[in-house]
């Protein structure tokens, strides 16, 4: 997908890339690395038509979330955020001995679905995931679903047959989710680390949910 030669050039091919559809001309751009003059931790990027977009971890920073747009994975700006502001309580606000200080958002995944953008991150702090929604991403106005637990390094994706899940990583499981985008998460399906089924969970009882998903960090916690 990419070379780095001694001298230090970065060679994207861009039709090696994910999310090139077939039939695309092969083009090659030639830059010099760091591609981008600045701190952009977990990047995930989507192809949609001739236009790459790119979220990133911002944490307690606000506006929280950048989407950055490019159209040769070399040049970048910034064209909106997710939001203002993440949550109206003392963590976020940094009042009564509260903080957000290394929280807020991380590790986001983006994905282009059913004419609409997708992106999901998870708030340590809050204890929450965040799904947030929009037809133009370019326009700053989103929607958001928020769940009361932790979808550890959750990763959206589409199934062949239309479906949308959510891939997570716990720490002895990994867990699939199935969702509805853009508006509800109906099922939890864990699996083993040989991807067998062990069980299946209906969403709807957040707080079963959030019981197995902290039986099992405490399993974790409990190894070590």
């Amino acid at each position: 997908m990419s070379s780095i030669s001694k001298h230090g050039v970065l060679t994207v091919i861009l039709a090696a890339l994910l999310f090139v559809g077939a039939g695309c001309s092969r083009t090659v751009v030639t830059t010099q690395n760091p591609v981008i003059y600045g701190d952009v931790p977990d990047p995930d990027v989507i192809r949609v038509g001739d236009d790459y977009y790119m979220t990133s971890t911002t944490m307690h920073l606000i506006p929280g979330v950048p989407v950055m747009h490019s159209t040769d994975l070399v040049n970048w700006e910034i064209v909106s955020y997710l939001y203002d502001q993440l949550e109206d309580n003392d963590k976020a606000n940094l009042t009564n001995g509260e903080h957000s200080y290394g929280g807020g958002s991380w590790a986001s995944s983006i994905k282009f679905a059913k004419g609409q953008y997708h992106v999901c991150f998870i708030a340590n702090e809050q204890h929450k995931t965040y799904i947030y929604h929009t037809e133009d991403i370019e326009s700053g106005q989103w929607t958001r679903d928020v769940f009361d637990m932790v979808f550890h390094d959750p990763a959206l994706f589409v199934d062949d047959d239309g479906s949308d899940w959510v891939e997570l990583k716990n720490i002895s499981a990994e867990d699939i989710i199935s969702l509805n985008l853009p508006t509800a998460v109906p099922y939890v399906f864990e699996f083993d680390d040989n991807y067998n089924l062990v069980k299946d969970y209906f969403l709807g009882d957040q707080e079963a949910i959030a019981a197995k998903m902290n039986a099992v960090a405490n399993q974790g916690k409990a190894k070590k």
